[in-house]
């Protein structure tokens, strides 16, 4: 990739309003960088990108991990597999996507950017928020699931389901009927001292294809940050969107099925539910390579034993969200 690209960001909209000092951003007065920091799934990062629709922390907040831009090799030194946009050591991670940006990952606490002389900032921003993100989240050893989670006035619950299930399409249909998300695609758990399960808040978009957003959930104008590399477009919903942590209180796993109406499974057993957590972890094929799958395998069991699970089936090619929708609020409020 050729040289650095440097970005200083305007911070003006981020002024304290009494002393007309930012308490968000800093600039470095060497390079003229500007730092803000955030807090995502639990974490505070400095980052010299600005991440949109992102809360920004204040500065005093001590920070868990970085995120910055830099300079990255073609190949990782000691990489042990690699695919076509990726190389993974045990801590380190690159990965890469043409027109966009190179991201390194290491030690579970510094994102580098180098992004394309070309790039949208905005479509950096929106891949450095997901496998990079995640990447480092399970560097660290957290709990993380292909995942969104919404909180109602009952509680927090948890979708799962493969690509084409409709997670992130039902997330943004509660979130119009009243719910809050808490977060979209990707899902931090973590416990405290009495094995009571949290989700911590991740970023406040929800990622939707735009023939469902505008036909299932009749949003007429999606707003996209990005310059259409993407497939799938951002949608907004900050008023809905919590910034504290919440506690985990069930699972619903959806499955697409040939039959025509949706409808409830049998809960499955305590060992079920960990095999079939297994089939949503985050990166689940990169985890040998980061050598955390023994570890990472104990606390989804753990996850599967404290929370409980239900398993919802919804036909493929019918417009259900509504009634699928009504199903879990119905289950969920019992």
């Amino acid at each position: 990739m050729a040289g650095r690209v440097i970005h200083v960001l305007r911070t003006g909209n981020l002024e304290h309003p009494s002393s007309g000092r930012s308490r968000y951003a800093k600039v470095d007065r060497l390079n003229g960088k500007s730092h803000i920091k955030y807090r995502i799934h639990g974490l505070v990062f400095e980052s010299e990108i600005k991440l949109p629709d992102l809360t920004p922390a204040p500065l005093s907040v001590l920070c868990d991990a970085t995120i910055s831009f830099g300079d990255i090799p073609g190949n990782l030194p000691a990489y042990v597999e690699q695919g076509a946009r990726y190389q993974i050591a045990p801590s380190d991670f690159l990965i890469w996507m043409d027109r966009v940006a190179r991201f390194r990952v290491a030690g579970g606490n510094q994102i580098t950017v180098a992004p394309d002389p070309n790039a949208n900032m905005d479509d950096v921003a929106e891949l450095l928020l997901s496998i990079p993100l995640g990447i480092l989240l399970l560097q660290r050893g957290a709990i993380v699931l292909s995942a969104s989670v919404v909180t109602t006035t009952n509680g927090a619950f948890m979708i799962v389901g493969r690509s084409i299930s409709g997670k992130s399409t039902l997330a943004a249909w509660f979130a119009l009927h009243g719910a809050r998300v808490i977060s979209d695609d990707i899902s931090a758990v973590t416990f405290d001292a009495d094995e009571m399960p949290y989700v911590e808040p991740g970023p406040t978009r929800v990622r939707l294809l735009p023939e469902p957003a505008s036909k299932t959930l009749n949003i007429e104008t999606p707003r996209s940050v990005a310059s259409g590399l993407f497939q799938k477009r951002s949608f907004e919903f900050k008023e809905k969107h919590c910034i504290e942590r919440v506690v985990l209180k069930k699972i619903y796993v959806i499955e697409v099925s040939v039959d025509p109406q949706c409808k409830a499974e049998r809960p499955p057993s305590k060992r079920d539910r960990t095999q079939m957590l297994k089939r949503f972890i985050y990166g689940r094929q990169f985890l040998h390579a980061l050598e955390t799958g023994v570890r990472y395998e104990r606390q989804v069991q753990r996850l599967a034993v404290n929370v409980p699970m239900a398993i919802f089936t919804r036909p493929k090619s019918v417009n259900t969200v509504a009634e699928l929708g009504m199903m879990i609020l119905n289950d969920f409020s019992k």
